[in-house]
């Protein structure tokens, strides 16, 4: 996340939510290569911590923001451990508007709950179902954005739409319990999203904490097979692909948006490609063909494709300095500070292996140091990468070749046609 070791809550509900559907989509791989149990922990703890941030109080239900201070947060370079000054919790009342938030916490409460369903541990999954359904319903009683009440979140997390939200909310809730209830919701707050908030947000065409109505249609096309929802999600992905204004290609090959220019919008991306790939039929043999050949090229990137590798500890030439207080800090007894951690020309004293940098935005260039944007680590980056891979996994072998073969990537693509727009 921004601002170092500063706990807020929008980008934790959207990595787990988003950690929760590549989970659901891509099971089978994560188990084949045994990494099932310690992603269904990371989904955990992200839940655990969701649950503990809706409170009643005197028939009010508040939800915690965000901990610590923005300011301080970012100055402060000290291991976690080590810190000893107060910490301040901030809360919203819902019923003063948080339908950003708060759509954000059921959507990952909702998803974790199908998860753990999944599993077995019902109990556990009714229990987050069940806060999902009151987070939820507190947050369509008071409509509102969650930064009116701590404005000081405007800095680092501040959200410019809540109808997509709460399409996004119903949506995870519809899929875990299958009331039309939520789906009627889905129709509702899909119209108001189109008519109040679409001209701020949907031209970027990205999929990020911020930004959750393109993939909330990728989502309700799997679960429906809605007309409505495979055609938007095509053109979320046209978008990409095909180069349109939101998205363009480096020279070594790598999509970016310009409005949500990290790698892991990008990864998020490139999931959202590989799991509708997987729900189209027979007759659109060669959208899917693009699809996962696309997001493989994205993949293959991040993992070595453009001269070096963008994930740490993995591949040739990894990041080496991440601007992370744990990975960077020197082991104790040693004092961290901004001196000895962000500034400091070593490498990281611990790996974060298999994380994912925020990366160089529009280009190919990369610099390895520290103090850089380029080398942030950061949850929400990482969420979509892990289904991504995820889904790669699961491509036949010789994929590749084929891809570079047909030219099933980038603009050569017949999904493309008159759409490309330089």
């Amino acid at each position: 996340m921004d601002a170092g070791a500063l706990k807020a809550t929008l980008p934790i509900a959207f990595s787990t939510a988003v950690m929760a559907w590549g989970y659901e989509s891509y099971t089978a791989a994560f188990s084949e290569v045994g990494a099932a149990d310690d992603l269904l922990s990371n989904i955990r703890w992200g839940s655990d911590y969701l649950l503990k941030t809706v409170q009643a109080v005197g028939g009010s239900t508040y939800i915690l923001s965000r901990i610590g201070s923005v300011a301080d947060e970012e100055l402060l370079w000290r291991r976690l451990e080590d810190i000893t000054a107060p910490r301040p919790a901030y809360v919203v009342d819902m019923a003063k508007g948080a339908s950003d938030l708060g759509g954000s916490v059921a959507a990952a409460l909702a998803a974790s709950s199908v998860v753990f369903s999944g599993t077995g541990d019902t109990a556990y999954a009714a229990t987050l179902l069940a806060k999902a359904k009151s987070v939820y319903a507190a947050s369509t009683a008071n409509l509102g954005y969650y930064s009116v009440q701590d404005w000081n979140i405007s800095a680092v997390y501040n959200s410019s739409t809540f109808y997509d939200d709460l399409a996004w909310g119903a949506a995870w809730l519809f899929k875990a319990t299958a009331d039309d209830a939520y789906l009627s919701d889905v129709y509702d707050y899909y119209v108001k999203h189109l008519e109040f908030e679409a001209k701020v947000s949907d031209f970027k065409f990205a999929f990020d904490w911020d930004n959750v109505f393109w993939p909330a249609n990728v989502l309700l096309a799997q679960e429906t097979g809605g007309a409505t929802f495979l055609t938007q999600s095509e053109l979320y992905l046209k978008s990409w692909i095909c180069s349109n204004m939101a998205a363009n290609y480096t020279e070594k090959g790598r999509a970016y948006n310009a409005f949500s220019a990290s790698l892991g919008s990008t990864m998020n991306t490139a999931f959202a490609a590989l799991a509708l790939a997987d729900v189209l039929g027979d007759d659109q043999a060669d959208t899917v063909f693009t699809y996962r050949c696309w997001g493989l090229a994205q993949v293959r990137y991040v993992l070595g494709d453009s001269g070096r590798s963008l994930t740490v500890g993995v591949g040739k030439n990894p990041p080496t300095r991440t601007q992370d207080r744990d990975a960077a800090c020197p082991e104790a007894p040693q004092v961290c500070n901004r001196v000895t951690g962000l500034l400091s020309p070593e490498e990281d004293t611990h790996v974060l292996e298999g994380s994912l940098v925020y990366g160089s935005g529009r280009s190919d260039d990369f610099a390895d140091v520290r103090d850089s944007t380029a080398t942030r680590v950061g949850i929400e980056s990482n969420a979509g990468y892990i289904g991504a891979l995820a889904g790669v996994s699961q491509l036949d072998d010789g994929m590749w070749e084929l891809c570079l073969q047909k030219f099933g990537i980038y603009r050569q693509s017949p999904i493309c046609g008159s759409f490309i727009n330089v």
